[in-house]
């Protein structure tokens, strides 16, 4: 779950609503970019998918006592998260292999879990690692080169949706969430430096403006979220209140 607070709300967006944001922006990317025209379907429909491991986990949103808040991808109780990661990635896998593939990099290379010695972390990447091999040997030839930069169109879609999620609509540069002020990370394939930066600003409301241009055309999307008032958590709890609150919808353009 994406948890954005507000004064007397907290703003609910479930991974796979922000997978298929995520989606929906790489519909428009520019298709040079992704080397090999005849796999651009399938590397679209990873990025749709690419959170649907958390799917479970986010009918049943829980209340983290210590933060005062629900608990949020980023804190969720380490074991369950990695297992529903690994399950995520065992349904793309199985309607799509290469799919497969992409997702399992994107998790996979997740700085806190390589360089984490729990136990939990240690395994799950090495399943994952094994899992590559295995996927690479069954697909057999591929192009490494448009493999590569499908992953870095998988990374920047998930970026531009979190950047959506967990921003307030037109937020000032300086009131952005820390992750993104200066830049986007996976950014080099785009801008074609390695110290090149990637930057993202709202226009608006309702729009966002991308630089460099990585769009073929605006694009067009919307996100699905819930506002849960804290009032309803005290009165029926976080999932009761999480379930009575009607779903919403933003729409962001991407230019």
């Amino acid at each position: 779950m994406i948890i954005r607070e507000e004064p007397q709300h907290f703003i609910m967006i479930a991974q796979h609503d922000h997978g298929q944001l995520s989606g929906e922006i790489a519909t428009s990317i520019n298709p040079s970019y992704f080397i090999d025209e005849k796999l651009r379907d399938t590397v679209i429909k990873a990025i749709y998918e690419h959170d649907r491991g958390w799917i479970k986990l986010d009918e049943t949103p829980i209340w983290h006592d210590a933060a005062s808040r629900p608990f949020t991808f980023e804190d969720y109780p380490l074991a369950p998260k990695l297992q529903f990661y690994g399950l995520g990635i065992d349904e793309i896998e199985e309607k799509n292999l290469y799919g497969g593939l992409l997702c399992s990099m994107h998790f996979s290379t997740f700085e806190l879990l390589r360089q984490s010695d729990q136990e939990d972390c240690v395994a799950f990447c090495a399943r994952e690692d094994d899992r590559q091999k295995r996927l690479r040997e069954q697909l057999g030839s591929w192009n490494e080169e448009a493999l590569m930069a499908h992953f870095k169109i998988l990374q920047l879609c998930d970026d531009l949706s979190l950047y959506v999620c967990l921003n307030h609509a037109g937020a000032a540069k300086e009131e952005e969430h820390p992750w993104f002020r200066d830049g986007f990370k996976h950014a080099d394939y785009f801008t074609g430096r390695t110290d090149g930066v990637l930057m993202a600003s709202w226009l608006s409301c309702e729009e966002v403006r991308v630089t460099p241009e990585v769009f073929a055309t605006k694009c067009q999307a919307k996100l699905l979220y819930k506002r849960v008032a804290k009032e309803e958590i005290k009165r029926f709890g976080i999932h009761e209140a999480y379930l009575q609150s009607p779903l919403l919808e933003q729409v962001v353009a991407f230019s």
